[in-house]
C-alpha cells in the first residue's frame, strides 16, 4: 500500500458519519509508524484488516493495557465491539483521513484498483 488511498465504502454500518457508497482517503498507518508519526488514538476512524470480517472499517472506542485497539460501529447495523473483539496494530491498514459522499463533488477520481469495505 501506498502512503495514501482511496478505498470505496460499502454499507451502512458507519453511516451517517460515513454514509453507504462514499469514498475515504486512507492513510498507511503501518508506513506512518515507521516514519514515527502517532499511533491510531481514540476516535480515529480506522481500517483494518479483521481475521473473521475481513477489511471494514470502523472508530477506535478505546485502547487496552496491551495496546490493542476496541473498534465501535457508528449505528446498530453492524456488529458490536464485543463481537468484533481487540485489534492489533498489526491489523491496521490504514486511518480515514478524509471521505468524500456519494453525492458531494470531489474531484478525485478512484482508479480500476478501488477496494471495498464493509
Amino acid at each position: 500500500m501506498f502512503w495514501l488511498s482511496i478505498h470505496k465504502v460499502r454499507g451502512e454500518s458507519m453511516s451517517p458519519r460515513i454514509p453507504d457508497k462514499s469514498y475515504a482517503l486512507i492513510l498507511s498507518t503501518r508506513m506512518a509508524h515507521r516514519l514515527g508519526f502517532m499511533l491510531p488514538k481514540v476516535g480515529d476512524t480506522l481500517v483494518v484488516d479483521h481475521d473473521r470480517l475481513g477489511t471494514i472499517i470502523k472508530t477506535v472506542a478505546k485502547i487496552d493495557r496491551l495496546g490493542r485497539f476496541w473498534l465501535k460501529r457508528e449505528n446498530d447495523s453492524s456488529v458490536s465491539m464485543r463481537e468484533m473483539g481487540p485489534i492489533r496494530l498489526r491489523q491496521v491498514i490504514g486511518k480515514v483521513v478524509f471521505n468524500i459522499k456519494e453525492n458531494g463533488s470531489s474531484g478525485i477520481t478512484v482508479g480500476k484498483n478501488e477496494q471495498i469495505l464493509r
